[in-house]
């Protein structure tokens, strides 16, 4: 129920961005920064916060841009690798300044999902090169969001991670795929867990990736300790039922 209730939310956050005028960010951010980064090699970038990447695509755009520009909505007007802040504000500002938004509409429109989805699945060639990068910045990404003010400050969630890359966090994950392979009880918070971290890229891009998905890694032992209880509950539940149909069976 709790993995349920996670995805609801993330569904119906999605939706209420998605279909209000607040939704341009999240459609500039999906397309310009999930996949114009994504093919210009974020994942190689000697960069793992989220202002170092920013600060990395800046200084090389010109370089960067050149790797796809053949995907470019608008070629003479390259945007792909750049970011709603501050790139998408500043031209959101300058054609509602000239009364002309319906551009600035056009610009993220391919963004928008019921174009975005078709215009993903017609080039199955970039999956795996977007699919390395999310793998990799999900593995690698700096989860202490330093760049933020210290309220938003999130500590302990580089040593969750260094301790995940570690042999023994590596033999959980190993014992986790192993319990929900044999509990069918896990299967469904491990296909949450495989398929989130696309999920937070579908919603908004490389855009401060980590921060969008620090909550959800923090939500992780209370979702599979729940799994676990349940399947355990199951179990036990399961023993009576025998044990019960042994005494009523018996003359």
């Amino acid at each position: 129920m709790l993995t349920i209730g996670l995805i609801a939310l993330s569904a119906l956050s999605l939706a209420r961005w998605e279909y209000t005028r607040k939704g341009e960010v999240n459609r500039y951010n999906r397309f310009y920064s999930g996949v114009g980064q994504a093919l210009q090699g974020v994942a190689d970038w000697p960069a793992r916060a989220f202002h170092m990447r920013n600060l990395y695509e800046r200084e090389h755009r010109a370089q960067l841009q050149q790797q796809t520009l053949a995907l470019e909505p608008n070629p003479a007007q390259p945007l792909l690798g750049t970011r709603f802040s501050p790139t998408g504000a500043i031209l959101w500002r300058s054609y509602k300044a000239r009364g002309e938004l319906a551009t600035f509409d056009a610009i993220v429109a391919p963004g928008a999902l019921g174009n975005f989805i078709p215009w993903l699945l017609a080039r199955p060639r970039i999956w795996p090169e977007i699919i390395r990068s999310i793998a990799i910045l999900t593995a690698t990404g700096d989860y202490r969001v330093q760049y933020l003010n210290n309220s938003l400050y999130l500590p302990g969630l580089s040593e969750l991670q260094d301790f995940a890359r570690s042999w023994l966090g590596a033999y959980g994950l190993v014992a986790l795929a192993l319990a929900a392979w044999v509990g069918r009880s896990l299967w469904l918070p491990g296909l949450f867990l495989l398929t989130l971290p696309l999920a937070v890229w579908g919603g908004d891009g490389f855009y401060e990736f980590e921060k969008h998905f620090a909550p959800y890694w923090m939500l992780l032992p209370l979702l599979f300790s729940g799994a676990f209880s349940f399947r355990g509950g199951g179990r036990a539940g399961g023993s009576g039922n025998l044990a019960g149909g042994s005494l009523n069976s018996t003359p």
